[in-house]
C-alpha cells in the first residue's frame, strides 16, 4: 500500500447515497441514521486493505463482475460484525423457559417428540448454543427427543466461528459457573469449548435473508420456534415484509416468531398474534388476519409498550393465565394471595387480577395502623425496589412494595404515586389520576408525578396540558430523558417541528451521556439504545418537514 495516499474517511452526502443505494440493491441491507458511521468505517477499512484512496473508485470496484461480488462478500463480513454473547437479552430467553419452550414440550411429548426452531442472523453461535442448554435443563429426556436448531447467517466467518464452539471468558460474562461447567469444557488461556452433546442438534449454514431461498431452511418440515433478533432493523420496509411473509410459510400453526426488542410487526402483518408475558413480548402464528388496526397519526411516533400491545390485539401467554385463575379462587374464599414460585411460569399474575387487587386510597386509610414495628426497610430503598419491578413488569410485586411503603409512612408520595402508574398500566386513567393528585398532595416536587400526569393528558387527548406537564418534569429533572423524548414525540404530532427537533436532540444528548439514565424505567420496555435510534431517526424526519433557510445573497 503507498503510504503517501491520504485516505478520506467521510463520505459526502451524494457518497452516502450512492452506497446506500448500492447496498439496498444487492444485500437489502438499510444504512440510516447512526449507521451511516457504521457503513462508513467498513467501506474505510476495506479501502486501506486495498490500497484505494477514495469511495467512487471503490464504489467502481463493487460493479465489476465476478471481482465485485467476491468483494461485497468481504465487505458484508465487516458491515455484519457484532458483539454477541450468551444469554444475550435474558428477559427473551427467559420467557423461552419459562412460557413458550415448555408449552411446546407439553404438546409434542404426546406426538412426535420433535422441536425445531430456527436462528436467523445467528453471528457466532451464541444463541443457538443457547437453546440447546434451555433444551437440555427442560428435558430430563432430552437424548430421547429429536431436536434440529437450524442456523444460518450472512457472514461466512462467523458460521466457521460458530461451529467451533470456542469463546472467551468474555462471551461466557452472562453464564452462570455451574452451566457453564457442564456445558463447556475449559481449554487453554481461559477459552471454553461446547460440549459435545450439545453441537449435534445444530446444523450452521450460510444464508441470506433477503435473497435466498427459504425452503432450504426447513426443508420441508416447519419451525416450532424462530428467533430472527435485531436483523430486521438493517433492512427497509417491503424487504422486512417479503421476510416476515415467508417466516410466516415456514412456522408451523401456532409455532412463535421471537424478534429484538426494537423491532415490531406493527403495520408490517397481520398474520402473527402479538403475545405478551411478563419478561417480554412475541408472536404467534394465527391463520387468520388479526382485525384491522385504528386509524394512526400519518406522522411516525412511538409508541409506549402497553399501547403498542393493546392495539395489536395482544394477549398474555395461556401459562399465565393458570395464575389469574388461581387468584380468583383465593379472592371467592377470602384466602390471601398465593405466593408466587419463581421457577413456574404459571405463578404469574396477570394484569386483569391485578386492578381488583391495588387498595384504593380510602382503603389505605383504613387499613393504616401507623408506622409498621417489624418492617424495619427505609422508604427509600422501597421505592427503588418497587420501581426495578415495575419496569420488569411484575406488578403483582411492585404493588406489594408500594403497600409496604404507606404501611410504613401513611404521607409517602411515592408510595400512592407508584399506585398511580399501576393503575393507569391498567387502563383505570380516573383512578391513576385520583392517586396522582393525592402523592402531589404531599410532595409536589417530585417529577415523576408530572410526568405521570402527562402520560393521563396524552391519553385523553389534552395536548396542551400534557406538554405543559412534560415541562414541569423537566424543570424539576431537567435530564429526565424519557420526558423530553415524549415531549418531542408530542410536539411531533402538534406540527411543531422545531420543538420536535429539539427535544429529540436533548434525549440524545442525556442518554449519550447516562448510560443508565434512571427515567428509562419508564420507556415502556424500550431500550436506551433503540430510544436514540428512534430520536434520530425522528429528529432526521422532522428536519425534513421543516422550511428551507433562504441562502442569504
Amino acid at each position: 500500500m503507498d503510504g503517501g495516499r491520504i485516505y478520506k474517511l467521510k463520505m459526502d452526502p451524494e457518497q452516502v447515497e450512492k452506497f446506500q443505494t448500492f447496498f439496498m440493491e444487492k444485500s437489502g441491507l438499510v444504512f440510516e441514521g447512526r449507521r451511516i458511521q457504521e457503513m462508513e468505517r467498513a467501506v474505510a477499512s476495506r479501502m486501506i486493505e486495498l490500497g484505494i484512496s477514495s469511495f467512487d473508485e471503490y464504489h467502481g470496484r463493487l460493479k465489476i463482475p465476478r471481482k465485485g461480488k467476491d468483494e461485497l462478500g468481504r465487505l458484508v463480513l465487516t458491515l455484519t460484525a457484532g458483539e454477541t454473547q450468551s444469554y444475550r437479552t435474558p428477559e427473551q430467553f427467559a420467557a423461552l423457559r419459562k412460557y413458550v419452550i415448555p408449552e411446546l414440550i407439553e404438546k409434542e411429548k404426546r406426538q412426535d417428540r420433535q422441536l425445531r426452531i430456527l436462528s436467523a442472523g445467528c453471528a457466532t453461535g451464541e444463541e443457538p448454543y443457547t437453546l440447546c442448554i434451555l433444551l437440555h435443563g427442560l428435558l430430563p429426556d432430552f437424548d430421547t427427543w429429536k431436536i434440529n436448531i437450524q442456523a444460518c447467517d450472512i457472514n461466512k466467518e462467523f458460521i466457521e466461528t460458530a461451529r467451533k464452539g470456542e469463546y472467551g471468558e468474555r462471551k461466557l460474562r452472562l453464564v452462570d459457573p455451574i452451566n457453564r461447567n457442564e456445558y463447556f469444557d475449559r481449554m487453554a488461556k481461559n477459552q471454553w469449548r461446547v460440549k459435545d452433546f450439545l453441537r449435534h442438534p445444530i446444523e450452521w449454514l450460510h444464508f441470506n435473508l433477503n435473497s435466498d431461498s427459504f425452503e432450504t431452511l426447513n426443508q420441508g418440515e416447519p419451525f416450532h420456534i424462530v428467533l430472527c433478533r435485531n436483523v430486521l432493523i438493517y433492512f427497509k420496509l417491503r424487504n422486512v415484509k417479503r421476510m416476515v411473509r415467508k417466516f410466516h410459510q415456514i412456522i408451523q400453526p401456532g409455532g412463535y416468531l421471537m424478534l429484538g426488542y426494537s423491532e415490531t410487526l406493527f403495520k408490517i402483518s397481520t398474520r402473527f398474534q402479538s403475545v405478551h408475558t411478563p419478561e417480554a413480548f412475541f408472536y404467534q402464528k394465527t391463520e387468520n388476519p388479526t382485525p384491522a388496526l385504528p386509524k394512526l397519526p400519518d406522522k411516525p411516533s412511538p409508541y409506549e409498550r402497553e399501547d403498542l400491545l393493546k392495539a395489536l390485539g395482544s394477549r398474555p401467554h395461556p401459562f399465565t393465565r393458570q395464575w389469574e385463575e388461581k387468584t380468583e379462587l383465593c379472592q371467592e374464599q377470602g384466602l390471601p394471595w398465593p405466593e408466587p414460585a419463581r421457577a413456574k411460569p404459571e405463578d404469574r399474575a396477570s394484569l386483569p387480577t391485578l386492578i381488583k387487587n391495588i387498595p384504593s386510597i380510602e382503603s389505605a386509610k383504613t387499613e393504616y395502623q401507623g408506622p409498621a414495628e417489624a418492617d424495619g426497610e427505609p422508604e427509600e430503598r422501597l421505592w427503588e425496589e418497587a420501581l426495578d419491578l415495575f419496569a420488569q413488569e411484575r406488578f403483582d410485586e411492585a404493588r406489594e412494595k408500594f403497600e409496604q411503603m404507606i404501611k410504613h409512612n401513611h404521607h409517602s408520595a411515592r408510595a400512592y404515586l407508584g399506585l398511580g402508574f399501576l393503575y393507569a398500566n391498567l387502563g383505570a386513567e380516573d383512578i391513576s389520576r385520583e392517586h396522582a393528585e393525592k402523592a402531589k398532595h404531599y410532595d409536589d416536587l417530585l417529577p415523576e408525578i408530572y410526568f405521570l400526569l402527562a402520560l393521563l393528558d396524552e391519553k385523553n387527548s389534552e395536548f396542551e396540558r400534557a406538554v405543559e406537564n412534560y415541562q414541569r418534569v423537566i424543570l424539576l429533572s431537567p435530564d429526565f430523558a424519557m420526558a423530553h423524548f415524549n415531549l418531542g414525540n408530542l410536539f411531533n404530532k402538534l406540527h411543531q417541528y422545531r420543538d420536535a427537533r429539539r427535544e429529540f436532540g436533548n434525549t440524545i444528548t442525556i442518554l449519550e451521556k447516562d448510560r443508565d439514565n434512571i427515567s428509562l424505567r419508564f420507556s415502556g420496555g424500550l431500550s436506551r439504545d433503540a430510544v436514540i435510534d428512534f430520536c434520530e431517526m425522528q429528529r432526521d424526519q422532522v428536519a425534513k418537514a421543516l422550511p428551507r433557510r433562504t441562502k442569504a445573497r
